[in-house]
């Protein structure tokens, strides 16, 4: 009779499961602004912050000008018509904080899309797209996935180094008695 021993593939799985980082119910806000500066164009849609489904259940439209639909791992925009953005405004996702079993950040972004002279920016928790002296038109797309990284933790040196310093503080610092 021959036994049956589970793959170390599938061991490993139970031992350490791994949970990849995603924005499925994250509540993050998505907003358009830019135009002279102003902080945030209200009144044509994504007008206030939404919880992150996978799928198209969520997707958010901006006027007549694009879609938006994030998922857990990514987002894409699908421009709706014909326009030379010459002001150029910002689309803004903020707030991506990513579900995980230990703290994430967002550290890069893999890219695809159509439009030339379109450019982004990203940090640890925000993505911007710059659309300023650019073509669209209908079928145009950006579309995004994301990559996260574990948050630097201060190393042991570190905190060595300043315990240490605050010894020196506190042995330098100390009360001394008072003469009466």
């Amino acid at each position: 009779m021959k036994a049956l021993l589970p793959s170390t593939a599938l061991i490993a799985a139970l031992i350490n499961p791994a949970t990849a980082a995603t924005l499925a119910g994250d509540t993050i806000d998505a907003y358009v602004g830019g135009v002279y500066g102003q902080p945030r164009l209200t009144g044509f849609g994504l007008d206030a912050p939404f919880v992150v489904k996978d799928g198209r259940s969520d997707t958010k439209q901006y006027s007549n000008a694009f879609t938006l639909d994030v998922d857990g791992n990514g987002f894409q925009i699908n421009f709706l018509l014909y326009s030379v953005l010459k002001d150029g405004f910002t689309i803004n996702l903020t707030d991506l904080d990513f579900s995980a079993p230990s703290p994430v950040i967002l550290s890069d972004l893999t890219v695809s899309t159509n439009v030339t002279g379109l450019n982004y920016e990203f940090t640890e928790d925000s993505v911007k797209i710059l659309l300023g002296n650019v073509f669209i038109d209908n079928g145009m797309y950006f579309k995004a996935s994301f990559s996260t990284s574990p948050v630097p933790e201060p190393s042991n040196s570190i905190l060595m180094t300043l315990g240490l310093a605050w010894l020196a503080y506190a042995k330098t610092h100390r009360s001394r008695p008072t003469d009466e």
